[in-house]
């Protein structure tokens, strides 16, 4: 008997010997004076020491000299505490100090275990060296696109500008004025244009910084691409809780799975990013639920966490680049990022937060239609001289009243609203035969405002004017409720053939 329990005793000396040389992180062992006593072939690999060149000598010795004292503690605190004791264990990132003198980073795990009657430490050190890489790229990416946002920001108003000044032009031009005039406006046309180009390149830079988003959109089911995402972030939501002693739970609930032409690897860096923010909020464990549903012509994903919370005043800047409750080492990027990704895509991203209590990050995306628009050459051709009543969304006063006087030179009645409530308003208590409506605005923007417009009477033309390039792209897909986008600074000829077309076709409609 005494026989085969020695036999035992040398299988499982041989098993964990196999194991120990077998992993791919460094074990070292520790006594209670924080010396070593075990160092596995991996951690030769690591650090450049054989197992006899260190045996007995301080684990500090890994450690750099500007955070020795401060790591020490770490050590001397877990190996005289209560940590081991009750099986816990401790996980923190530090540098360590290879023979060669070269520090690299690493993520280092303390526990302990019972051993002939003693306790015994265990500190595992697996490099992080790629990871930190993967971090810094990935913080200049982010760093990237918030410039290219606020640069595309800046096109925009520009845009807004040179809009008011070409159309003041070729209103001008109209009225028949003498050649020395005429040369000056020339001249100022020329430098206007000029302008126009130079925001188109500045667009182009904003459009770099996240191609990725846009190049190649394609028709695709959200459930899959949901249940991709929760796999991948399965490190984050369990596998490192975990590890830290606690729990995180993840559910779904998916009513329908509807597709959207959306830009998958976009779709999956949003999402991913709203699931770190979750797990963020619950440092010592809670809920994920994530859920989807179809509302008429909206999907509506949503993403709740019963966390920390946010206070109101925070949550009014969530969505801000650089703005993080975080603290230090975080870039605060990554809801601006989910947002940018939301909007270039038709949608919308609200939150709701009670402090102390979680909150709710709700997604709302377009059902998107696959039709292509009519060539403007095309529409030139078929528009007839027609009377509308016309309805002009704008927050931008000059652009309101550039349009109002072209307009109505042509024959057409013109009522304005200056931002998406209002205008939904005077749809709402006039006969509009057709809404021309800017995107950005405060109080409602143009999407949302053509949305209700078409819900109260689908068949009405919307024309959406943006200052976002991106928007008319090829892979950019028009929402159900446009029916045209015009890109500022517009031609004002453009405009009228667009008014004339899909007001024509929407009179002949009526009559049927």
């Amino acid at each position: 008997e005494r026989l085969a329990t020695g036999k035992k005793v040398e299988k499982l000396e041989t098993q964990l010997k196999a194991i120990l040389n077998a992993t791919g992180d460094a074990i070292v062992g520790l006594n209670n004076l924080r010396r070593i006593t075990l160092w596995n072939p991996a951690a030769e690999k690591l650090f450049g020491w054989l197992s006899r060149e260190v045996q007995g000598r301080e684990i500090e010795m890994l450690i750099p000299d500007d955070l020795r004292e401060n790591q020490a503690q770490k050590f001397r605190k877990f190996l005289a505490g209560q940590e081991q004791k009750k099986g816990q264990k401790i996980t923190f990132q530090t540098s360590a100090l290879r023979r060669d003198g070269i520090t690299i980073p690493v993520e280092i795990t303390l526990s302990s275990a019972l051993i002939e009657d003693k306790l015994s430490g265990f500190a595992v050190f697996h490099e992080i060296t790629e990871r930190k890489r993967t971090e810094k790229i990935l913080l200049q990416s982010e760093k990237m696109r918030s410039l290219g946002e606020m640069a595309s920001g800046v096109a925009h108003d520009f845009n807004n500008s040179l809009t008011t000044i070409l159309g003041n032009i070729e209103l001008l031009k109209e009225k028949g004025i003498d050649n020395a005039v005429a040369e000056k406006l020339a001249a100022i046309e020329k430098a206007a244009r000029q302008g126009a180009e130079t925001i188109a390149n500045l667009q182009g830079f904003s459009r770099s910084a996240d191609d990725a988003a846009h190049k190649h959109i394609e028709l695709l089911a959200l459930k899959p691409l949901i249940e991709e995402v929760r796999n991948l972030t399965r490190f984050r939501w369990k596998d490192l809780p975990q590890k830290e002693g606690y729990t995180l739970d993840f559910t779904m609930e998916i009513e329908s799975s509807p597709a959207l032409h959306i830009n998958g690897s976009g779709f999956k860096e949003m999402l991913t990013n709203l699931i770190f923010n979750a797990v963020d909020a619950m440092p010592r464990g809670g809920h994920i639920h994530l859920s989807v549903k179809q509302q008429e012509e909206k999907v509506a994903l949503i993403v709740q966490d019963n966390g920390i919370g946010l206070a109101k005043e925070d949550a009014a800047h969530i969505f801000d680049p650089y703005f993080t409750t975080k603290g230090r080492g975080h870039a605060g990027l990554g809801l601006s990022i989910a947002k940018r990704f939301v909007e270039r895509h038709g949608g919308s991203i609200t939150v709701e937060s009670i402090k102390g209590a979680g909150s709710t990050f709700t997604i709302e995306f377009p059902l998107l239609t696959t039709s292509d628009p009519a060539k403007v050459d095309m529409i030139k051709k078929s528009a007839q001289p027609i009377h509308l009543q016309i309805l002009v969304i704008d927050d931008e006063p000059l652009v309101r009243s550039l349009l109002k006087q072209v307009l109505e030179n042509r024959g057409h009645a013109v009522t304005e609203a200056g931002n998406g409530q209002e205008g939904v308003r005077c749809f709402r208590e006039n006969n509009i035969d057709l809404v021309i409506t800017d995107h950005g605005m405060p109080v409602m923007n143009g999407l949302d405002a053509a949305f209700r417009i078409k819900k109260q009477k689908p068949k009405t033309p919307v024309l959406l004017i943006t200052g976002w390039q991106t928007e008319t792209d090829a892979v950019f897909q028009k929402p159900s409720s446009i029916d045209e986008f015009i890109t500022k600074p517009f031609d004002l000829e453009k405009i009228i053939a667009l008014v004339e077309y899909y007001g024509g076709k929407a009179k002949s409609l009526q009559h049927q």
